[in-house]
Order: C-alpha cells, then structure tokens, then sequence
C-alpha cells in the first residue's frame, strides 16, 4: 500500500482532529467520513474513485498525517482531496505543510 507522509504545523493552539471531526458532523467536511483508527482519528474518502485512507496522529505541537491508498496510481488525488480541504478549512490557522513519500 502507497503511504504519503504530512506533517502540518498550525497557528496557536489549534486541536486539529476534533475540529476537523466537528467539520464532518456539520456537513461542512462531506468528502471524508469517520472511521477506526489506531490511536487517534482514521478518516476515508468517500468517492470510490479515490479510495484511501487519512489517518492523524498528533504529535509535539505538529500533527502526522499518513494518506494511505491502493492502487498506487490514484495516492495523488487522496493527496488532492485532503489538501483541498485543509486550504477551505483551516487556511487562516495553517502555517506549514511538508510532504513526505514513503
């Protein structure tokens, strides 16, 4: 399975898997939904074009995020989509995103 590595750093203090799980219960967030995790929020997109899975981990003031997706070919638009929503979202409290490939 191709695994996509980010890590994302935010402004403040900002809880970065409840906010982003509160988003999904609004309906505010529709293109990814809960699912289990180990150790901390696992989300899936729900397109079947891009199947994958996003799972957060939060670390010392920065959040790991891991993109996990088969086939290989399709682990940039699960990228895509998560971006995509980060930039709607959390645009103001973002400071850095690095992509790591693994």
């Amino acid at each position: 399975m191709a695994m996509i590595v980010l890590r994302l750093q935010f402004n403040g203090k900002t809880n970065f898997a409840k906010s982003f799980r509160d988003h999904m219960r609004k309906g505010s967030i529709r293109s990814f939904t809960a699912v289990r995790g180990r150790g901390g929020l696992a989300i899936q997109h729900v397109s079947e074009q891009t199947p994958g899975v996003v799972e957060l981990a939060r670390g010392s003031g920065d959040v790991t995020v891991k993109l996990k997706c088969r086939p290989v070919e399709k682990e940039w638009r699960l990228l895509q989509a998560f971006i995509g929503s980060l930039m709607r979202h959390y645009r103001d409290e973002l400071r850095s995103i690095e992509i790591t490939f693994a």
